[in-house]
């Protein structure tokens, strides 16, 4: 039976007092597309007749034709296919066909997942041995869907040419809890939490155990939906087909069963939450005058980049401070919160709402006064010639000499390098002599949105007379023919310190003396540096203090091919160890000083072990070459593997 019209079909609704079945087709191609239903007992066959080759959508409706819900779509490879559907069950069920639409783009994201690992979905782009990455979104309850997967994953041909993922969604739910639950499932695989569901959201999944299979070489979702029916295995068949470079043909089959909790978005006031939550996290960087390509001036400005600023949130890249939030606690974090990115985030997908109240972004925050207040002016100021930025290109780092012209040896008790143009300064990291092994001796560090305060209560930094000091630059071109002169400006104690601020480096002696490189291609070569004993020395370069002392702040130091970082801490007499920062996804360009929010004392017998990995694969898209061992050296195409450790005795 086909009604002319929706008002006769649900004339037709009205009048029936027994369950039934409609079909109602639509849409191009008008004249090849039909539907035919039929009905046995709790079970509707569909027939969708069609041209070959075209994909189709089935949606259905229940009760009413107000809202309709995919169920499955495919690609016609015959003139017809028939389609059972055990979910018919009882009640007034409608459906209808049309065209289906294109395959949505696999939007790129980065999270942690149960061991601590930062994976991006886009990294593994030009991966090419890769076929596809399979998704499974989940709020636990894994044994539902962990032995199929598990299955799949030790199919032969899968081995290598598949990544399976999986998502957890519960708010509520731990990492550790997390590691927890997917060992008892027998999970080997990745398993990553997105505490606000923000990937989940962004890929529309509503179904615990709902799997979606993406293309890596076109980065599409080829299918999503149920694993299998209990007679076929969708995502069998389209692993199968992207391995053999045919088409996938059945592209969905929805779940009805095992919901997910959904987080509800909230669409927070621009006026009074989220242009608050720019000005403190972006403007410091995204502002005229400073190091960002774009600026952040008023609420037109920020609906332009609408698009660009929620993929570099789910993507993790902005803003740029990543340590691992389950590990310690930093002063200097410029970090959005998991609910500060989900209000960002949630405002964004609203259509970027103005709403009423001033736009605070129009008041420009002024430049910081060139010397900190508290400080007032410096007791010297030590300048470096000044230096030329071409207009494009990539800039290597530069390494100028000076000297601090002191006479005598003094006690610093704060040291701040002030810029010359912001627009075009990424870093500066200023230490005295004229070697890079000599960064142990780190006078002062400028970064966008750092904010520069005298050295620690009690502890200064000594130095010598005549004091070399080199002044370690790295700038980016903005368009433009630019020109810099920073200026160092010292601060000098009356008296000597309690206590001197000192740096030390844990590091892996193997590889600093060059007994040690990373293999070419090589996508995750650790390396670590153990506070352990060999022979009554040191094996490999952790840190033993010997005396008590007060720990101020951790820095990963590794050059292009750096991937990852972290920092364990072992006590005397405690079995276990701390993490004290863990670094999942290191960023040579953000040479970051994670500063403790409250300093850390440590008793004679502590230990700082630093474990790392090198990423030398192709798929490091900073990596100088590839296919290459790499040494130590202090060129940025050469390697390092320095844990910075601050603290004073």
């Amino acid at each position: 039976m086909r009604p002319a019209n929706l008002g006769e079909l649900l004339e037709i609704m009205r009048t029936l007092s027994f369950t039934l079945l409609f079909c109602l087709a639509t849409t191009a191609p008008a004249a090849d597309l039909r539907l035919d239903l039929n009905r046995t007992g709790s079970e509707a066959s569909v027939r969708l007749s069609g041209a070959p080759g075209q994909e189709y959508l089935i949606e259905s409706a229940r009760g009413s034709v107000e809202q309709w819900t995919p169920v499955t779509s495919f690609i016609l490879s015959d003139p017809s296919r028939l389609w059972m559907d055990a979910a018919a069950d009882t009640g007034n069920r409608f459906f209808r066909a049309r065209t289906a639409d294109p395959q949505s783009f696999a939007n790129d994201f980065r999270l942690i997942d149960q061991n601590g690992v930062s994976r991006g979905l886009y990294y593994y782009g030009t991966l090419t041995s890769l076929k596809a990455i399979v998704l499974t979104f989940a709020e636990g309850n894994y044994n539902s869907f962990a032995p199929k997967i598990a299955q799949l994953r030790t199919t032969p041909g899968y081995t290598n040419s598949v990544f399976f993922w999986t998502i957890e969604t519960g708010a509520n739910n731990t990492r550790s809890n997390i590691l927890k639950e997917a060992t008892a499932a027998g999970i080997g695989w990745p398993v990553f939490h997105d505490p606000m569901q923000l990937v989940t959201h962004d890929y529309d999944a509503h179904f615990n155990g709902e799997t979606f299979v993406i293309s890596r070489a076109s980065m599409t979702i080829v299918y999503r939906g149920v694993i299998d029916d209990g007679v076929s295995n969708y995502v069998a068949a389209a692993l199968t087909s992207l391995n053999a470079g045919a088409p996938v043909i059945t592209t969905r089959l929805e779940p009805t069963l095992n919901t997910l909790t959904p987080r509800l978005p909230t669409v927070a006031d621009y006026s009074t939450v989220i242009a608050p939550l720019l000005q403190t996290k972006c403007i410091v960087c995204h502002s005229s005058e400073n190091i960002a390509p774009i600026s952040f001036t008023n609420h037109e400005s920020v609906v332009t980049y609408a698009a660009s600023i929620k993929e570099q949130l789910l993507a993790n890249r902005m803003p740029p401070f990543y340590a691992d939030p389950q590990y310690g606690k930093f002063h200097n974090d410029t970090s959005l919160s998991n609910s500060e990115k989900a209000q960002l985030v949630d405002w964004l997908e609203a259509g970027a709402p103005r709403g009423n109240g001033p736009d605070l972004l129009t008041n420009v925050p002024p430049l910081p006064p060139k010397w900190p207040v508290d400080l007032g002016e410096p007791d010297q100021i030590v300048t470096i010639p000044m230096q030329q930025i071409p207009a494009y290109g990539t800039n290597a780092y530069r390494y100028i000499y000076a000297n601090a012209t002191n006479t005598e040896g003094k006690w610093l008790r704060a040291a701040v390098i002030h810029p010359g143009n912001r627009k075009v300064v990424h870093h500066y990291i200023v230490w005295q002599g004229h070697s890079n092994a000599a960064m142990l001796s780190g006078v002062a560090l400028y970064a966008p949105g750092r904010n520069e305060q005298p050295f620690p209560d009690g502890t200064g930094v000594y130095l010598p007379p005549n004091c070399d000091l080199t002044f370690n630059l790295h700038y980016t071109s903005d368009g433009v023919d630019e020109t810099d002169q920073p200026e160092l400006g010292l601060w000098y104690a009356s008296t000597p310190p309690p206590h001197e601020l000192k740096r030390i480096a844990a590091i892996n002696y193997l590889f600093t003396l060059g007994s040690m490189a990373i293999p070419a291609g090589s996508p995750d070569y650790e390396v670590t540096a153990n506070a352990s004993v060999l022979d009554g020395q040191p094996s490999l370069g952790g840190i033993v203090f010997n005396a008590p002392v007060r720990l101020y702040s951790l820095s990963p130091h590794m050059h292009f091919r750096g991937s990852r970082m972290r920092f364990e801490l072992t006590m005397p007499g405690v079995s276990g160890k701390q993490i004290l920062l863990s670094v999942p996804t290191y960023r040579f360009d953000w040479q970051t000083i994670y500063n403790l929010e409250q300093p850390l004392d440590l008793p004679a017998g502590a230990a700082i072990n630093v474990v790392g990995a090198f990423d030398n694969s192709e798929q490091n898209l900073d990596n100088p070459d590839p296919t290459i061992a790499v040494k130590w050296g202090e060129q940025s195409w050469d390697e390092m593997f320095i844990g910075y450790i601050e603290y004073s005795q």
